[in-house]
């Protein structure tokens, strides 16, 4: 939950190449990708304009990573990450 709102990421088609960003429960964003995508959306918190940046990835072993950023403060960075950008084409 990030002010109340809630970011929902289906990864589970990462390998099909569909990847799909909900922002409580409406799709803000889907992309077709096989080894990642960086996802952008702009809403509307509390009267203001908040952008949000969730870049989808691949790590090693073979997984998913995922950064999301708000207003380019990093909220959420997959903690096993050394890079936390993961593999990002």
């Amino acid at each position: 939950m990030v002010n109340g709102n809630k970011i929902e990421i289906d990864l589970l088609s990462l390998f099909s190449g569909k990847e799909t960003i909900y922002y409580n429960g409406e799709v803000v964003s889907q992309i077709k990708s096989f080894w990642g995508s960086v996802h952008l959306f702009e809403v509307k918190e509390n009267g203001a304009k908040a952008l949000y940046e969730v870049k989808v990835g691949l790590g090693f072993p073979v997984r998913a990573t995922v950064v999301i950023s708000r207003n380019g403060e990093t909220l959420y960075a997959d903690n096993s990450l050394r890079n936390p950008r993961g593999i990002q084409i």
